[in-house]
């Protein structure tokens, strides 16, 4: 235990990358002139660690609720 707290107090820290799971790859969405459409997608990653971020669209169409997020 010792040697793992002199290392995090040089700044040397060692973890392996979690992979990105986002229950959604692609959102097709179809929507009459007047109308919205409110759909989800989850977003976690492969070490079931809490992680934080922001989603945006490229789309002026395309506008979320909350575009940050933090959580399991």
């Amino acid at each position: 235990m010792k040697e793992k707290i002199d290392r995090f107090a040089k700044g040397i820290f060692t973890y392996e990358p979690a992979d990105l799971v986002i229950s959604e790859l692609e959102v097709s969405i179809r929507v009459e002139t007047g109308r919205t459409f409110c759909g989800t997608f989850s977003v976690s990653n492969s070490a079931d660690t809490p992680l934080k971020g922001i989603v945006c669209s490229s789309s002026s169409y395309l506008s979320f609720r909350d575009n940050s997020f933090s959580g399991k």
